[in-house]
């Protein structure tokens, strides 16, 4: 069950996140989470451009014939009618979507559809003509040009369920600021901290006696005041007793604000329980501004 939940979290952040990073020793994924938006608009699927093509329908015995006529409308001996594209909407297991399979939508015209997981799903990504769209819960097709070929797909949905929260809005907290990082400053709920140089760093030098089978997830919100990309999560327990490379999780950020999730099953290191953390959370001189720093268990969504 944990090996599956792992790929089920490794694959929801690969397809969460266009910012999706993994490091360069191949121990680390990296997720910057996203809201999953109520409607995508789709208006610029590529194909030849091609000049529309109407149907032509006789008055009484509606014989239809294919015609390029210079005026299309209505005639005296008939209707233009304008050419329609086949739409085909295939939805993968664990869902569905309030169309059909197959449909014709007229040339330059729009439709909607909507999207519906089944209980404990969500849905993972959207695929028009072989281009990835991401994840929408409702899809406008907007001034239909082409025929459409649309997979929708479904995965598990996760839910995360904090084993430890830092908010940092009390007096007093346990994370202090270490390396080249000044006197840590707690204030309206956040922690900041201002770097001097190139190794900064916040700490919580007291044991944790958490165990590393409870935490699948440590995510970490800040905003980096520096142009530094480098960022780094150190910690100890019986399997590694001091700091090192091996035992730790490496990401990039960005200058900004970040949302950084960590998937902890792909350290092998990450076992016992966790003594103390160290988080770097960029290099170079600046500040840091601390959100919240929260360890996560995770589990499906669906009864068992």
């Amino acid at each position: 069950m944990k090996k599956f939940l792992s790929l089920c979290l490794a694959s929801l952040m690969i397809l969460a996140s266009a910012s999706t990073v993994l490091a360069d020793d191949g121990i680390m994924l990296i997720s910057e989470t996203t809201a999953v938006p109520d409607q995508i608009v789709i208006d610029d699927v590529n194909a030849p451009k091609t000049a529309p093509i109407y149907a032509y329908g006789y008055s009484g015995n509606f014989e239809p014939k294919i015609a390029f006529p210079s005026n299309p409308g209505q005639s005296e001996r008939g209707i233009w009618f304008p050419r329609q594209v086949t739409i085909k909407v295939e939805a993968g297991e664990n869902g569905s979507v309030d169309v059909p399979a197959k449909f014709f939508a007229a040339v330059s015209s729009s439709r909607t559809f909507n999207i519906t997981p089944d209980a404990g799903y969500e849905v993972a990504d959207i695929v028009v003509n072989g281009v990835s769209y991401g994840p929408a819960y409702s899809v406008k097709l907007k001034n239909i040009q082409v025929a459409m070929d649309i997979k929708v797909t479904f995965e598990p949905k996760l839910i995360y369920t904090p084993v430890y929260t830092e908010n940092f809005d009390g007096e007093a907290t346990a994370w202090v600021s270490g390396g080249t990082a000044d006197a840590a400053v707690l204030a309206d709920g956040t922690l900041t901290v201002t770097s001097t140089g190139g190794d900064p760093n916040i700490n919580c030098p007291e044991a944790f006696g958490l165990a590393c089978d409870d935490i699948d997830v440590i995510r970490v919100k800040y905003t980096n005041n520096t142009e530094n990309t480098s960022f780094q999560i150190f910690f100890t327990n019986e399997a590694n007793p001091g700091y090192s490379e091996a035992g730790s999780f490496k990401a990039t950020c960005v200058p900004g604000a970040n949302e950084i999730v960590i998937d902890t099953s792909v350290n092998e290191l990450w076992t016992g329980t966790l003594s103390n953390m160290r988080i770097d959370l960029s290099n170079g001189t600046g500040s840091f501004v601390v959100d919240y720093i929260s360890f996560e268990t995770v589990s499906l969504d669906i009864a068992e």
